[in-house]
């Protein structure tokens, strides 16, 4: 996790800061000093009363005291922001491997799970036609028998399905000859990612050989530990960057060691001017492939942000930037942090 050094640097600089501004405070009030320790604003009252005195004025090291304990608290409140993300995600990914790669159910198990999800499916409205993404700020044209669905009404459906919502998801789409109540529906989900803009960058890291090496790296340190053991294969395709759709789309393959074939997981991103939209099929069987990835790279094919969301919209000035570049996205180093 790339906040770890922030929160060790910004709690050294603190440190250093406070120690150097109780010893000033110390200088004229021992007790003041313990009690600014105590409580920080107390240090206000020696602040004004030395302002300006060469051997007893705080100001530099009082403010600065203040701005890397900010910043010290402020990557804290990141970290344990990220780790949450993290559990809920592999939670999710956990519950979505055994719904879609597990073994197979028994039957009074599976007419069960049928039956829930039947009931349920009543309650989810799959649309057509123009759809917002209002998270993404963007518009799907959903394409000919395709079926979408808002994330707020898919949680409970999901867990009849065996499946986890992960975070980010902001809907599905379903494809009218595949019913939820299948043991192994494939199903688009939609994800939006409030990143910050993402550039194009180096277009060498993409190259085959920089990105299986750097893919390699972030699940080398994402999966020590995690809650799925897995072996990654590699690129069925190749990451492949459209400036025209403004797209990356790739698909990789993944063996787990609950299930001896191996899946695939297919995606389409789009970067937009504050975050990533993503489309993405997962844990799909060999013979699926294609059709999922084809896909994936329809829905991208069929989205448009709105005015003054796209990826040229973005400001220096007012927008915040991710530091990432399209490589990050298909590497997964965009989602460590």
């Amino acid at each position: 996790m790339m906040l770890l050094p922030l929160i060790i640097l910004s709690g050294l600089l603190a440190l250093v800061c406070m120690v150097w501004t109780l010893v000033r405070i110390g200088r004229d009030s021992p007790l003041l000093a313990l009690g600014t320790f105590l409580f920080l604003p107390l240090g206000f009252i020696h602040l004004f009363r030395h302002w300006g005195e060469e051997r007893l004025d705080i100001r530099t090291p009082f403010f600065a005291w203040m701005a890397f304990t900010g910043l010290l608290v402020y990557a804290e409140f990141r970290a344990y922001h990220w780790a949450v993300k993290s559990f809920e995600a592999d939670q999710a990914l956990t519950q979505n491997l055994v719904a879609q790669a597990g073994e197979a159910e028994d039957g009074n198990d599976s007419l069960d799970r049928r039956l829930r999800v039947a009931k349920l499916t009543g309650s989810v409205s799959f649309v057509g036609g123009r759809v917002p993404l209002g998270e993404a700020k963007a518009t799907l044209e959903v394409p000919a028998h395709f079926r979408y669905a808002r994330g707020d009404q898919l949680r409970e459906i999901a867990e009849a399905m065996g499946r986890g919502i992960t975070p980010g998801t902001i809907g599905w789409l379903l494809h009218d000859q595949v019913s939820l109540s299948e043991q192994h529906p494939w199903i688009v989900e939609v994800h939006w990612y409030p990143l910050g803009h993402v550039v194009e960058g180096d277009s060498g890291r993409l190259a085959a050989a920089n990105l299986v090496a750097e893919r390699n790296r972030v699940l080398a340190q994402a999966g020590a530990g995690g809650p799925v053991a897995f072996e990654w294969l590699g690129f069925v395709y190749q990451p492949e960057w459209s400036a025209e759709r403004g797209a990356l789309t790739w698909a990789e393959q993944t063996r787990y060691d609950e299930r001896e074939q191996t899946l695939a997981d297919c995606y389409a991103d789009l970067p937009g001017r504050t975050g990533v939209l993503r489309y993405s099929v997962e844990f799909v069987e060999p013979e699926r492939i294609e059709l999922a990835f084809r896909a994936a790279r329809l829905m991208a094919a069929h989205t448009r942000f709105d005015a003054g969301a796209g990826r040229d919209d973005y400001s220096r000035l007012w927008d915040k930037s991710s530091g990432m570049q399209l490589a990050d996205l298909a590497s997964g180093a965009a989602f460590t942090q």
